[in-house]
């Protein structure tokens, strides 16, 4: 009877650290993802300013 607990307890605990890995590399994923998103929200900014700027500067030189 004790064998089959401490069996079963052990592949509990073997779940858990599989579950807690898998939690960990899906929040790397996400982390990872939010930098992209952020990254491309930047950059797309960065472009907008300068199609702005650069349209104004026409108007102006009207």
């Amino acid at each position: 009877m004790m064998e089959s607990v401490a069996a079963g307890s052990e592949e509990l605990n073997a779940s858990v650290r599989e579950i807690s890995e898998a939690m960990m590399k899906s929040r790397d994923t996400a982390m990872s993802a939010v930098d992209q998103v952020a990254s491309a929200d930047t950059q797309a900014s960065r472009r907008s300013d300068a199609a702005n700027l650069t349209y104004c500067s026409g108007v102006w030189a009207l």
